[in-house]
């Protein structure tokens, strides 16, 4: 049998699809989005069979009206015909956002999906934008590859507020890391590129760890 918090949230699937399905939906259906996005019940799938009927009956007779409230669909919509991001909370103090591309290849679609929600939330809440480039691996930048996402950000039209690179900070974030290290709130590990790595596939501390006070 299904608990309170699981049956609301297949209520709501049950409710979304119907509304966008002239007002009915069917047992498989909400059955199958379900399971597809609540893995816990997928090894229930038989036993919550009897839940998943009833609650589609509870969904087909309600009203359209009822069926759009319940699945979150007139909000869906609405969002969308405003045309604007979900509001931030805490935003009483301003917002500042960065997009931190790494010049070390040219911009592709997911650089733009970073670059263009950074830039519309501080357009919404009239704040600041900051493009700053994380150059911390000289070995990989090239110019050609800042010019590159210069010229990206422009063609999308985004207009950063500023512009920062994070080696100009090298200085005060070394400080930063051996007051941490001093402190014995962080440390430097000495392990080789591959006993890190398998340390990491397997879940294990490496002796290093032991440098940080508790």
């Amino acid at each position: 049998m299904l608990d309170k918090a699981d049956a609301e949230q297949i209520r709501k699937i049950a409710a979304a699809n119907a509304a966008e399905h002239g007002g009915k939906t069917s047992e498989k259906v909400v059955l199958s989005k379900a399971l597809g996005s609540m893995a816990d019940l997928r090894p229930r799938a038989r036993e919550i069979l009897e839940d998943i009927a009833r609650i589609v009956a509870e969904v087909n007779a309600m009203s359209p009206q009822q069926q759009k409230e319940t699945g979150g669909v007139r909000e869906r919509v609405e969002r969308a015909e405003r045309g604007f991001l979900p509001p931030l909370e805490g935003t009483d103090g301003g917002v500042v956002t960065r997009f931190p591309p790494e010049p070390s290849g040219y911009p592709h679609i997911g650089h733009a999906k970073a670059a263009i929600i950074n830039s519309e939330y501080a357009r919404m809440y009239n704040g600041k934008m900051i493009l700053r480039m994380d150059d911390t691996n000289p070995e990989s930048e090239r110019l050609e590859f800042y010019a590159a996402i210069k010229v990206g950000l422009e063609w999308l039209g985004i207009k950063p507020d500023s512009v920062k690179n994070t080696s100009d900070d090298i200085g005060i974030i070394h400080g930063r890391c051996m007051k941490l290290i001093e402190a014995g709130r962080a440390y430097v590990c000495t392990c080789k590129r591959e006993k890190v790595s398998t340390d990491r596939s397997e879940g294990r501390e490496c002796k290093c760890r032991a440098l940080v006070h508790e």
